[in-house]
C-alpha cells in the first residue's frame, strides 16, 4: 500500500480485462492511471495487457501508472522509456517495469545509447528501473544498459502445486552485451566472461513450459517469456519498498551494485 507501479509500454489497454484479471485473484483496483506520451494508439498487444496485469497481480495494494506509446517500434518505445523516467518522480512511482525489447545486437547504437542514458538519469532520480532481457538467448535493450536490472527467465519443474525445481530458460536473454563496458560492482561475480556488461541481473519464471494466465480478448490464454519477469519483479520491489517505507528504511532504488556487492543478497 501506498506505492505506485509504473509500467512502459506500446498501445493501450483494455481496462475491463485488466479487471477480469486481477479480480479473478480477489483483487479489487481502479484502473491504472495512463499517460499517452506521444499521440493516441490505434491497437492493443498482448504485451501491453500482461505487463500491466502481472506487476498489479504480485504488488495489489499499489496503484498503477501506465506511461503508454503508440506502439512497439524502437522510436517510439525510446521516446516513451525517457519520458516515464523523468515524469515518474512527479507521479510518486519509484519502480518502473519494460517488456518492450528489442535485439541489442539489431538496435542502432544511438538507440542503445540513448536508452543508457536515459536510465542513469532514471538511476540518479532514486528509481528502480526493470527491463525485460529479451527471449532470443542474446541481450536486448533497454537490459542491456548498466542502469537497468535485467531480468531474464527460468523454467519452473512442477508437482501438484508445489515448485520441485527452477533452471534457467535457454532462451533467456543473456550474455556479455555488445556496447556497454563491465561496471565494477559486476566484476566480482561476472568479470572471467569479459570486460563487457553481462546480463542478466535477476529471473523469474519465463520459459513457455511454465507459462502464465493473461486475460486477452475475452479468453484466458497461456503464455511465456521475459516479458512476464519484468513485471514480476517490479510488483515485489514494489512490495518491498512498502515494507522499507513502513520501517523508517529508503526504498530500494537503483538495485544492481547491491546485488553483486552486498554480501547478505548474495548469500
Amino acid at each position: 500500500s501506498g506505492q505506485k507501479v509504473g509500467v512502459i509500454y506500446g498501445a493501450a489497454i483494455h481496462y475491463k480485462w485488466e479487471q477480469t484479471f486481477w479480480q479473478s485473484f480477489g483483487i479489487v483496483r481502479s484502473n491504472p492511471e495512463v499517460h499517452n506520451l506521444m499521440e493516441p494508439p490505434v491497437t492493443r498487444y498482448v504485451e501491453s495487457q500482461l505487463d500491466n496485469a502481472w506487476s498489479g497481480a504480485l504488488a495489489p495494494g499499489a496503484d498503477m501508472v501506465s506511461y503508454a506509446g503508440p506502439d512497439s517500434r524502437n522510436t517510439s518505445m525510446v521516446f516513451v522509456f525517457n519520458e516515464a523516467l523523468a515524469l515518474a518522480p512527479g507521479d510518486d512511482v519509484w519502480v518502473l517495469t519494460d517488456s518492450f525489447a528489442h535485439r541489442e545486437d539489431s538496435e542502432p547504437l544511438v538507440v542503445r545509447n540513448q536508452y543508457n542514458d536515459s536510465a542513469l538519469f532514471g538511476a540518479a532520480l532514486g528509481l528502480t528501473v526493470i527491463a525485460a532481457s529479451g527471449d532470443s538467448g542474446n541481450p536486448d535493450t533497454p537490459s542491456s544498459s548498466q542502469y537497468v536490472t535485467a531480468a531474464g527467465g527460468t523454467r519452473l519443474t512442477w508437482s501438484g502445486a508445489v515448485v520441485v525445481n527452477e533452471t534457467a530458460w535457454n532462451e533467456s536473454g543473456s550474455g556479455l552485451t555488445k556496447s556497454f563496458d563491465i561496471p565494477f560492482w559486476q566484476v566480482p561475480v561476472a568479470g572471467g566472461l569479459g570486460n563487457k556488461r553481462v546480463v542478466v541481473d535477476v529471473s523469474a519464471a519465463a520459459d513457455p513450459a511454465s507459462p502464465y494466465w493473461v486475460y486477452y480478448n475475452s479468453q484466458w490464454l497461456l503464455y511465456g517469456g521475459t516479458s512476464f519477469a519484468s513485471p514480476v519483479w517490479a510488483g515485489v520491489i514494489a512490495v518491498v519498498n512498502d515494507y522499507r517505507v513502513s520501517n523508517g528504511l529508503p526504498r530500494v532504488g537503483y538495485m544492481n551494485p547491491t546485488l553483486y556487492l552486498d554480501a547478505g543478497v548474495q548469500a
